[in-house]
């Protein structure tokens, strides 16, 4: 307030990030969807910690939704069109980081390994216009599944470019990549960064 004024307290109104859900798992939860996701976000945020299925090994994939209006609940994609691959090292073995790639019909993170023990995150940058052409949704993010450091892990999904991603489904698969699992524990978040 200037030289020798009293001091005014305000809100400081909050940071750039917002929860939008964030999810406790206890064994009951196969997937977890958030959808209805808005171009009047820069972009969202998946952040996954400490997800554990009683000492067993399993994967973790994810689909997106897409609807000609940002902000619709959309339609969640389940055909082939995913490209997904990664860069990772192991944390107690020397070398260079392997690197690898591959299509399918879901984004498997880790590169579609299986692992007792997960943390990371995955960002999905909002697009403003869906004017086709190359413009293809794509998302990027890193993954640690027990002592393997995945320090890029990204996807993309390559056809309906004419819509906006609108949401994404996560889900839990045993080690077969097939049969649905209930991680134990955990909690999955769902953020949105403002653009102002």
């Amino acid at each position: 307030q200037g030289n020798s004024a009293a001091p005014q307290w305000a809100d400081a109104g909050g940071g750039a990030w917002e929860v939008v859900s964030t999810h406790a798992l206890s064994g009951s939860t196969s997937y977890i969807d958030s959808n209805g996701w808005s171009n009047s976000y820069a972009q969202y945020q998946l952040v996954f910690n400490d997800i554990y299925y009683s000492n067993t090994s399993f994967k973790m994939h994810l689909r997106i939704y897409k609807d000609a209006t940002s902000g619709n609940a959309g339609t969640l994609i389940s055909s082939s069109g995913y490209a997904y691959g990664s860069t990772y090292e192991e944390q107690w073995a020397g070398g260079a980081p392997q690197r690898t790639g591959t299509w399918g019909d879901y984004h498997k993170l880790g590169n579609n390994s299986s692992g007792t023990y997960w943390n990371g995150y995955q960002t999905f940058p909002m697009q403003t216009f869906n004017g086709g052409g190359n413009v293809s949704s794509s998302w990027y993010g890193r993954t640690i599944r027990g002592g393997n450091l995945y320090t890029s892990d990204g996807g993309m999904y390559t056809n309906t470019k004419d819509q906006f991603m609108t949401g994404i489904r996560l889900y839990f698969y045993s080690a077969d990549g097939t049969t649905a699992i209930s991680p134990s524990n955990g909690r999955v978040t769902f953020l949105r960064m403002k653009y102002s």
